[in-house]
C-alpha cells in the first residue's frame, strides 16, 4: 500500500506533462482506496465464463437412486432431446435425437423427487443445471462422459407433463 502512494505521487507530479493513455490508465488504477467501488473502464473486456445448460425433453428410464456412503445419494436417468431440422434440408433423419444423461447430486431433492415418482419414463422435464465431463478408464482405454449435472442454488428439475396426466386426460 506504501509502495502504491509513492507510485501514485510520482505520476501526479507528472501530471503537468503530457502522458500517453497507458501511462493514463496506469494512474487511474493506482489511484482508489481499497474496498471503494470503480466503474468499469471503457472499451475494457471482462472475460467472464458461465457453464450452464437448460433442457427439456423426455425421460428415457426412471429416475434411478444409487446410495453412498453416509446419507448421500444421487439421481440419474437418460434424457433425450431433439432439435427439429428445417423442412427444406433432405435429411434420412430431420429430427436429431440426442441422449443426455442427468444426475441430481442434491440428495434431499432427489429423495423428494423419488417418493413422488414423478420422473419416469415417458414424462417431458425441464432440467437445468451444469455440463460436466469425467474421464475413466475400461479394459485400459481412457474414456470420457458428459453429463448434466443438477446441483447448486440454480439447478432445477420440473416435470411439465407425465404419460399420468395423459391417462387421466383420456379418461375425462
Amino acid at each position: 500500500l506504501v509502495h502504491c502512494h509513492k507510485m501514485q505521487r510520482i505520476f501526479s507530479s507528472l501530471s503537468a506533462v503530457r502522458q500517453p493513455a497507458a501511462l493514463q490508465a496506469s494512474v487511474r488504477a493506482l489511484s482508489y482506496t481499497p474496498g471503494e467501488q470503480r466503474a468499469p473502464r471503457p472499451g475494457r473486456v471482462y472475460r467472464r465464463s458461465m457453464n450452464r445448460a437448460t433442457l427439456i425433453g423426455t425421460v428415457g428410464q426412471d429416475m434411478e437412486v444409487v446410495e453412498l456412503e453416509e446419507d448421500r445419494c444421487i439421481g440419474k436417468f437418460p434424457l433425450a432431446t431433439s432439435t427439429p431440422m428445417p423442412s427444406n434440408l433432405e435429411l434420412a433423419n430431420p429430427n436429431a435425437t440426442q441422449w443426455h444423461q442427468v444426475v441430481i447430486k442434491n440428495p434431499k431433492y432427489v429423495r423428494a423427487l423419488a417418493e413422488n415418482n414423478v420422473v419416469r419414463k415417458g414424462a417431458q422435464v425441464f432440467v437445468e443445471g451444469r455440463i460436466e465431463t469425467r474421464a475413466f478408464e475400461t479394459d485400459g482405454v481412457t474414456k470420457r462422459a458428459t453429463s448434466i449435472v443438477v446441483a447448486g442454488p440454480s439447478a432445477n428439475v420440473n416435470v411439465l407433463w407425465s404419460p399420468e396426466d395423459a391417462a387421466s386426460a383420456d379418461l375425462d
